[in-house]
């Protein structure tokens, strides 16, 4: 888990950066809102499920609801393994354990059902990057 954050967060790097080199290059408007459309629409296919397509265009909102799911789940694994926790169903298990395991994989389902209808928008221009509207069609 600690990797995949990482690879992550290097991504959104490499791209913030990859964008800003792409802003400062002599290119009309319509090469660099084609050049954001098809690395959000990337972003949505590869790793929708963690929102990194809403946080390269900067839709905060959209960003923090797909990618919310990965925080109660993130907790759970840390308390499952190194809390002592190992049986949900044993005698003694703290029940507020059992409401945020049901609260993650309910998010979760309904991101994973969400980011394909995501990426479609992404596809058909529903979504644009800042300064760009809609989709580029060449």
């Amino acid at each position: 888990m600690l990797v995949a954050a990482i690879v992550f967060l290097n991504l959104v790097v490499y791209i913030e950066s990859k964008r800003v080199n792409d802003a400062n290059e002599d290119r009309s408007l319509e090469d660099q809102c084609s050049n954001q459309h098809d690395t959000a629409l990337g972003l949505a296919f590869s790793l929708g499920f963690l929102g990194a397509d809403h946080w390269y265009a900067h839709h905060w909102l959209l960003a923090v609801l797909k990618s919310m799911w990965a925080i109660p789940h993130g907790v759970l694994f840390l308390i499952y393994r190194y809390g002592g926790h190992r049986d949900p169903y044993a005698a003694g298990f703290p029940r507020g354990l059992l409401w945020l395991s049901a609260f993650s994989f309910l998010l979760k389902i309904v991101t994973f059902f969400w980011y394909p209808i995501d990426a479609y928008l992404w596809s058909s221009g529903v979504y644009s990057t800042p300064g760009c509207l809609g989709r580029i069609v060449n």
